[in-house]
């Protein structure tokens, strides 16, 4: 799986989410149908608080035939001649009007249940602006996570300063995940503008498909808050069911403060022809050759010792191989006080390299190399 990762949105239809029964079972449930007839979708009961998804399509009719697709539903060998049947969870749905469905869910060899789902009507006004500025970032995104999320409000886990601003760090009862909200040291608008989007952040990485239940490590770490810029990490594992690995995974953001427009590499840094193309037109040369080829010389340079290691550490190979430019190809990177740093990678991406910590490129580099955003006022 890929271990960097970029947040950036995509726009799309939202899905419906429903309130319902599937026989005596109270849910929630979110369906998107797709213009090509596949559906997904998910549903939670709110005794039980976990989620399942659904896969299925649209008959032609419009029948909806959907099938509960949990990794602990997958078939488990007893032995190499015999498989465990899985239990199979099914739900069949037909629309009444436009708001609701109705239907038959099957839940393995138990008799057939009725299944009714009424739309589910958005909250008003007046009570969205009463709740906490995490559940009304949330209910902008997603009325099913918001559902979801009901009950289990993020509360305020340890405060301090960071490059001289006062920061607050929230954390989600549920995956004891956290994010920093900034509470003094900028504008207010600007200021609250930044906590917006780092609030969007935090659910969108929560709402990823990747997040599997409890089985997740992940961390925040601020690089730099300044006048202008503010860049963070996000790194840890999960764990899915069914997974023969933990996985890594890199999130790296960092946005201009004012506008909180998400900043390119190429609007810091360039190596390459000027003047600086179009992020969507720079060529795969340079990023595949040339910048890793300048970064590597730079790193030779700044640190000989580090970058003579092979990845080959007391007779193993970790796969870290500082002298090879592979490695500097797409590397997730953050801004520090002291530079850009950039986080090494296996190659897998499944892991970062064990001896990371010290890629950092002075910003003496970089302001000698800068990129499209010439007047962006950088450390």
């Amino acid at each position: 799986m890929l271990g960097f990762v970029c947040l950036i949105g995509v726009a799309q239809a939202k899905p419906g989410v429903y309130h319902g029964m599937l026989g005596t079972m109270p849910v929630v449930m979110e369906l998107n149908i797709r213009t090509d007839g596949k559906v997904q979708g998910r549903y939670f009961s709110p005794a039980e608080h976990v989620t399942h998804s659904l896969y299925g399509s649209q008959a032609d009719q419009g029948l909806l035939v959907l099938t509960v697709a949990d990794d602990e539903d997958a078939t488990m060998p007893d032995d190499e001649s015999e498989n465990k049947p899985s239990v199979e969870r099914q739900l069949t749905l037909h629309a009444v009007g436009e708001q609701g469905w109705n239907g038959e869910w099957r839940d393995g060899e138990a008799a057939p249940a009725v299944a009714m789902l009424k739309l589910a009507a958005p909250v008003e006004s007046t009570a969205v602006v009463k709740l906490s500025p995490f559940m009304q970032s949330l209910y902008a995104l997603s009325m099913y996570d918001f559902l979801f999320q009901q009950g289990y409000e993020l509360k305020m886990a340890k405060e301090g300063v960071v490059n001289g601003y006062h920061v607050e760090w929230w954390q989600d009862p549920l995956t004891h995940f956290s994010m920093f909200q900034v509470i003094s040291g900028y504008p207010a608008a600007q200021r609250e503008q930044l906590n917006a989007q780092l609030r969007d952040d935090f659910w969108q990485i929560l709402m990823r498909p990747t997040w599997c239940g409890d089985n997740n490590i992940f961390g925040v770490k601020i690089g730099l808050l300044s006048p202008n810029v503010a860049s963070y990490i996000i790194s840890g594992q999960h764990s899915c069911p069914g997974a023969a690995h933990p996985t890594s995974e890199v999130f790296t953001r960092t946005f201009r403060v004012s506008d909180t427009t998400l900043l390119s590499l190429s609007d810091l840094l360039w190596v390459g022809k000027r003047p600086v193309p179009d992020e969507d037109d720079i060529e795969s040369d340079y990023l595949e050759n040339t910048f890793p080829g300048w970064l590597k010389k730079q790193f030779d340079k700044l640190y000989p010792v580090q970058m003579s290691k092979t990845g080959d550490t007391e007779g193993e190979f970790d796969g870290c191989d500082y002298s090879s430019e592979s490695i500097w190809v797409d590397t997730p990177w953050y801004l520090t006080r002291k530079g850009i740093y950039f986080q090494t990678m296996m190659p897998n991406m499944l892991t970062t390299c064990n001896e990371s910590g010290w890629e950092v490129l002075p910003w003496k580099w970089v302001n000698q190399h800068r990129g499209r955003l010439q007047d962006l006022l950088l450390p």
